[in-house]
């Protein structure tokens, strides 16, 4: 079920997921779900979102996370444009 994606073709994200699963983080980042929960857990990735009981991660903030070098939790959050990801 994709709940948080622009499914239409012509739509503005063209299809572009939104947030994705701690799963799915985690691939991005070539590690397991357990390690990407210890880093959730020390500090050491961003912030998730909370939709309902769900927990996701933007996926536009792990990129640009990842682009700055992934710094710790404290300091992404001082370097980070106000309102979200880059």
């Amino acid at each position: 079920m994709k709940v948080f994606t622009d499914d239409r073709k012509g739509g503005p994200l063209g299809g572009q997921r939104l947030v994705v699963k701690a799963a799915e983080a985690a691939a991005l980042l070539g590690v397991s779900r357990a390690q990407f929960y210890r880093k959730h857990k020390a500090g050491l990735v961003p912030l998730p979102v909370r939709l309902g009981g769900s927990v996701r991660w933007r996926l536009d903030e792990l990129q640009a996370w990842v682009a700055a070098g992934m710094p710790c939790r404290q300091h992404w959050l001082a370097m980070r444009p106000k309102g979200g990801a880059a």
